[in-house]
């Protein structure tokens, strides 16, 4: 899963090379991406890491136990993936101009099916190619925000505001139900 051929190690279910494939246009008489290519070597890498984070990301917050186990068809998905997103970052490094509304550059298209890959996960039963869930305590990416026990204690301790509705009010005007109140009682 460690992606090789620079001195930074980078993770990513794909490589430089497959990206290569589908980028003929940009590399010209070049076999591979390297130092000397636009964008260079090192630059694909950090896109199949970043992608990679997004897959782990997703899987995590379907509850699926990350990194994917190679051999497994859910590898070879994730795989493709990562390769979708490795090139769309590499088309729109190289041209994300538009001319129409609506219209999608080659970079725009590969994403989109970055994207659609990744709302697929939410509707499949991964566990039947590879997945496996996070219900024996397996460790599992952290995703942001706060879990259900975490509210409970912050909601025990809530101070009473300093405000309430109909503070102030203006005796004499009207109020929703259409009678007046001359009552300056914040509490109503």
């Amino acid at each position: 899963m460690t992606i090789s051929g620079s001195s930074t190690a980078y993770y990513g279910y794909s490589a430089a090379s497959n990206v290569a494939m589908l980028c003929r246009n940009i590399l010209g008489p070049a076999d591979n991406f390297s130092a000397s290519t636009v964008p260079a070597l090192v630059d694909v890498e950090r896109w199949l890491s970043s992608g990679c984070g997004i897959i782990h990301t997703r899987l995590s917050s379907l509850r699926y136990v990350v990194p994917i186990a190679e051999g497994t068809s859910l590898y070879d998905m994730i795989s493709e993936a990562n390769t979708l997103y490795g090139v769309s970052k590499t088309e729109m490094s190289r041209m994300n101009i538009t001319v129409l509304p609506g219209e999608r550059t080659r970079g725009m298209v590969f994403l989109a099916e970055f994207n659609d890959m990744m709302k697929s996960l939410a509707t499949l039963d991964l566990s039947a190619i590879g997945g496996v869930k996070d219900s024996e305590g397996r460790p599992t990416l952290y995703t942001g925000g706060i879990n259900q026990s975490e509210k409970e204690v912050r909601s025990q301790g809530k101070i009473a505001p300093r405000f309430a509705r109909g503070m102030w009010k203006t005796p004499g005007t009207l109020t929703p139900s259409g009678t007046g109140s001359d009552n300056d009682d914040p509490t109503g």
